[in-house]
Parts: C-alpha cells; structure tokens; sequence
C-alpha cells in the first residue's frame, strides 16, 4: 500500500511538473520576450533558408536552429510565433533530458527539486532564452544529452552497445558545439575530465573519452567542409566562419582575466543565481 502511495505521488509529481513546463513554454509566444535585434537577424536568415534555400549565417548560431525554424516558415508560413513554437519544443526536450539526467544520478524526488530549479532560478532565465529563436538552451539539450549518452555508455553491457552509445554521445557533443560555437569549450572541459580521471579517479578506459572527442571534432569538421564546398556563397561563408570562430575564440577562450572570474564567480553564487536557494 505505501509503495503504491508512493507511486502516485511520484506520477502526480511529475505530470504537474510536466503541465507547468508545457504552459510556461508555449503561453503567450507572440509577446513574452520582446523581439530585439539578435533574434531578429536569426528570424530574416531563417526566412531566407525558407524561401531561397540558402544558407548563409555563421557559427553563432547553428543549422539545429535554422533548418527545423525554416521547415516552420514553410508549413505555418513565416511569423515569430511559428519560429517561437520550433524553440519552446526544444526548451521542453531540454528540460525533459535534463530530468532523466537527474533522474539518473539520484530518486525522483531530486529529479523534480532540481528541474524547478532549473526552470525559476533568475541567474539561469531558462524560459526567457529558451524561448527565443537563440542557441543557448537547444546547444544545452543537446551537450546533456552527450553527457546522459557518456553515462549510458559507461554502464552498458557488451562493447558493440558501448560503442554506438560513445559515438552518440560525440555526435550530441558536435551539435552543442554546432549549435552554439562557444559550446567549444567542452572539449577543453572534456579533456580535463580525462586527466582527472587518470590522476585520480582511475575508473575509465581511453577510449571512453577519446572516442567521443575524435566523433565531435570530426562532425564539426565535416559540416564546415560542406558549407564550403556545397552550399552556393560556400567561398564567403567560409572566410566568415574563420573570422568568427577567430574572435570567438579571442573572446571567449584566450582572454582570461582575473577580474571576469571573479565577476562570473560573484554571479553563481549572488542572488540572481544560486546563492538564495542553498538554504531549501
């Protein structure tokens, strides 16, 4: 009897969460966020892939985004609202993977805690970015879904299933990276994961890591290698692809500053992030 309780309450816990996930997601498209200018430049080159075929935008935002927004132009026609919808289902898939991953790691219960988390904590904005046709929240699905892959293949049984699962896990990893060019930086992290490994927790195999990293790095290869000599402006997209990935990499990467850390580590754990739920 009291594990059938149990059982209720875990489904009612989670189709509520479900439902509350669902009517944040899609309530109200057309208004909430405003439109501004980066949003914008993605929805005119979106409109353009729809109706000329075209493709022509760079590594700021990646082709996870534009063609399924494009196939929306083509079936619903072009609006906001038909580009918003494509984004709140991958805010929903988003939120939905990152519960499995949760689920994974511990008991519903933490699973639940943690995806509302997720979904109000202000530092995250979750639902502001997922629902805009931006890449931040479609390039998080996809790099959980490399790490619940990674975990996955780390448990399987039988090296032919390990296999596929670690392939998948660095094709996820080439569409984070894919989707959102500053997502690169997991193969740096990926790295570290490796050396941390064999210094201290000595758990893993080689290949565990290094198939998944040769998979993302060819995919990405691969993709940019067809823009250049498939698509019809391949020429000048790739000279501003390297310009690009170039400040990108300026930016992001080889500016490190002390004073930028200190500022990034003051906002995890302000009150705009994390700092107000350590109590609950």
């Amino acid at each position: 009897m009291k594990d059938g309780g149990s059982t209720s309450w875990r489904a009612l816990a989670i189709a509520a969460l479900a439902a509350l996930v669902l009517f944040l997601a899609f309530y109200n498209l057309d208004r909430y966020p405003p439109i501004w200018y980066d949003e914008g430049i993605h929805l005119l080159f979106a409109q353009r892939l729809a109706k000329d075929g075209l493709y022509g935008f760079g590594p700021a935002l990646g082709p996870t985004v534009f063609f399924p927004v494009a196939a929306a132009f083509r079936v619903a026609g072009v609006g906001l609202v038909s580009a918003r919808v494509v984004m709140a289902g991958y805010l929903c898939l988003c939120v939905a993977v990152f519960y499995a991953l949760a689920r994974y790691l511990g008991d519903w219960r933490m699973a639940v805690v943690g995806t509302l988390l997720l979904i109000v904590s202000p530092g995250v904005n979750l639902l502001r970015w997922g629902r805009q046709m931006l890449g931040e929240v479609p390039a998080m699905l996809f790099a959980l879904l490399s790490v619940l892959t990674w975990m996955w293949a780390l448990d399987a049984r039988g090296a032919a299933r390990r296999w596929l699962r670690l392939l998948l896990c660095g094709a996820f990893l080439a569409l984070a990276i894919l989707t959102k060019n500053q997502f690169f930086l997991l193969l740096p992290a990926w790295f570290l994961v490796w050396l941390a490994d064999r210094l201290y927790y000595r758990q893993g195999r080689h290949v565990d890591l290094a198939i998944p990293a040769a998979t993302a790095i060819l995919c990405v290869a691969s993709w940019y290698v067809i823009q250049r000599y498939c698509f019809p402006v391949g020429e000048r997209l790739a000279e501003h692809n390297v310009e690009e990935w170039s400040s990108a990499l300026q930016r992001g990467i080889l500016n490190v500053s002390v004073e930028r850390t200190i500022d990034a580590l003051k906002f995890l754990f302000g009150q705009n992030a994390f700092y107000l739920w350590i109590v609950p």
